[in-house]
Parts: C-alpha cells; structure tokens; sequence
C-alpha cells in the first residue's frame, strides 16, 4: 500500500534525475513487476555515470 501522490512524486523524481543526470545519447530504462506476495517491484536505470563514490554517504540526506 502506498499513497498515490507521494509514489508518483518519488517515481517522477528518480526519473527526472535518470533524465537529468544522463550521458547525451543516452538511455533510460524503466521495469515493473508485481511480485507473488502481492508488492509491486519498479526499477528504473540509465546510462548516466552514476553517483561518485565519495557522495554516497549523502545519498538520503534532504537536498543531496
């Protein structure tokens, strides 16, 4: 179960940063399935060079 508004902000903000954050060129992939146990699984990846390894503490911190 999740709240409608706040599942589409937190998918339309890791899209926009796949978009965003992407190699010219590049692509983004998005995949979705729902799982035996009723949950619902979604990945989205692109082509982009990814996060630096020195920001991934930062990673869930607000405004990182």
């Amino acid at each position: 179960m999740a709240d409608p508004a706040h599942l589409h902000q937190v998918l339309q903000n890791l899209l926009d940063n796949a978009i965003k954050y992407n190699r010219k060129g590049g692509s983004v992939r998005i995949h979705g399935r729902r799982l035996p146990d009723g949950f619902a699984l979604v990945s989205i990846s692109d082509t982009g060079i990814g996060i630096y390894e020195e920001d991934l503490p930062l990673l869930f911190q607000q405004f990182h």
